[in-house]
């Protein structure tokens, strides 16, 4: 029994796998990227989407803060002490609970 399209289905899901790795490779690159110039700033989308949740919590030099409202009005003064070589990404957002 001859199957001969077994040969190229197997290249083809083969060459789509890696085109995939490929692409997550050069996601991850380009959030690693952008990630501390994202850092200070607070926007909805950084709340919601978990990419840049997951490149901050990559870097050994960022600390990630979840909360809400508060937090942004708090402005971290307490937290700054102990935060030394840190800079911190706000994961926040009004209304946010």
């Amino acid at each position: 029994m001859k199957l001969p399209h077994l040969v190229p289905a197997l290249v083809a899901v083969t060459l789509a796998g890696c085109l995939l790795a490929a692409f997550d490779f050069h996601a991850r690159t380009v959030e690693d990227g952008y990630v501390h110039a994202l850092a200070g700033d607070t926007f909805h989308q950084k709340s919601l989407g978990n990419a840049i949740q997951k490149a901050t919590l990559r870097q050994p030099d960022l600390l990630p803060v979840y909360g809400s409202s508060e937090v942004l009005d708090w402005r971290f003064h307490a937290v700054n002490g102990f935060t030394q070589g840190c800079e911190m990404s706000c994961l926040c957002s009004r209304g946010g609970s």
